[in-house]
C-alpha cells in the first residue's frame, strides 16, 4: 500500500493517506472541505508486476540468482554423466581419451557452479 502526501487546495494543509483512498477523494482535516486530488492513473496489472519485481528485496533477487546457477550446475552434471557413459561405451572398442577429458571438464564446471551457487545462497541469507 503506497502512502502519498497531498496538499489541500484550500488551506495548503499536508495530508498523508493511502493512494487508494486518495483516488476516491477526501475531506481535509483542517478546513473540512472535500477535494479529489489529480493523481496519475493507477498502473495496469502488467505495470504493477514490473514495479513489484523492482521492489523485491535484494535477498530475494540473490536467491533467485543462486537457484538459476544451481540449476545450471545440475544441467552440467547431467551432461557430464552422459558424456562419461558414452566414453565408457566407446572405450570398450578402443581409446576414448577426448570423451574422458570432456567429462572431467564438465564435472569440474558443475562442481564450481555448485560452489558459486552455495556462496550466493549464503550471501542472500546475510542480506536484509
Amino acid at each position: 500500500m503506497n502512502i502519498i502526501r497531498l496538499e489541500c487546495p484550500s488551506c495548503q494543509q499536508t495530508v498523508e493517506l493511502p493512494e487508494a483512498e486518495a483516488r476516491r477523494g477526501l475531506t481535509c482535516p483542517s478546513c473540512f472541505k472535500f477535494f479529489t486530488p489529480a493523481l496519475p492513473p493507477a498502473p495496469t496489472p502488467a505495470q504493477q508486476q514490473i514495479l513489484e519485481n523492482f521492489q523485491k528485496p535484494a535477498a530475494q533477487k540473490t536467491r533467485a540468482l543462486a537457484e538459476n546457477i544451481g540449476t545450471l550446475a545440475g544441467l552440467c552434471l547431467v551432461a557430464d554423466v552422459l558424456v562419461l557413459i558414452a566414453s565408457g561405451i566407446q572405450s570398450i572398442n578402443g581409446p576414448a581419451t577426448a570423451g574422458w577429458i570432456g567429462g572431467g571438464a564438465l564435472l569440474g564446471a558443475a562442481a564450481w557452479l555448485f560452489v558459486v551457487a552455495q556462496i550466493i545462497h549464503i550471501r542472500a541469507n546475510t542480506e536484509k
